[in-house]
């Protein structure tokens, strides 16, 4: 599948999660500089890592899905920005070892409550019993991923513990906030920004 947004050419290819409703909260509401190191988070297809380069950033995506990271380069390649990207096979809390100073970091996780069915239940979708077990790992280690002035934004919905995650961030002095809003039929999607609370160092 071939898709044309907003100025780039992204093809899907089969097993990559395709670029949908929360893809484009993130894509609509992206506010960068065009000079941040931005990190991308589940890169699938890598449509948030080559917006973010045709801005100017400099971008690391990452994915467990080695199908997914060749995907990303092949779009990054086609839309002229692999010079600006780099993507690599794993997650971010064990493939980025040492303290990272991203300035922004973008995510788009499996947030939806798991069936507890292994046979129905997906890595491009279930996030775990209350749909926030990927971007809590990300939480747990975020104060070595960000800069001291960096970003993190992601998405989350209706059907998960958006409370659970804005207490694991409060219990770590960072703020967070829902930016956007996107109503489906069967959930609402948000986009949450955190970031440090002021003086907390």
């Amino acid at each position: 599948m071939k898709l044309v947004f907003d100025g780039m050419v992204i093809h899907v290819w089969e097993g990559v999660y395709p670029p949908s409703d929360d893809t484009f909260l993130l894509l609509d509401n992206l506010n960068l500089s065009g000079e941040e190191l931005v990190l991308d988070v589940g890169t699938g297809t890598g449509i948030l890592a080559i917006k973010c380069a045709l801005k100017g950033c400099y971008v690391v995506g990452i994915d467990i899905s080695r199908k997914a990271i060749r995907n990303a380069k092949f779009n990054a390649r086609i839309n002229d920005v692999d010079h600006l990207t780099c993507f690599l096979c794993g997650d971010a809390t064990t493939t980025l070892r040492d303290k990272c100073d991203f300035d922004v970091i973008v995510m788009n996780p499996p947030y939806l409550p798991s069936s507890g069915d292994p046979r129905i239940d997906e890595l491009s979708w279930d996030g775990g019993p209350d749909g926030t077990s990927l971007i809590a790992k990300i939480i747990d280690d975020l104060d070595r991923l960000l800069s001291k002035n960096g970003k993190l934004y992601f998405v989350s919905s209706s059907l998960s513990d958006i409370a659970k995650i804005t207490s694991r961030l409060k219990a770590i002095s960072f703020n967070s906030a829902i930016l956007a809003k996107r109503k489906l039929w069967f959930e609402e999607l948000f986009l949450i920004e955190v970031k440090r609370c002021p003086n907390s160092g």
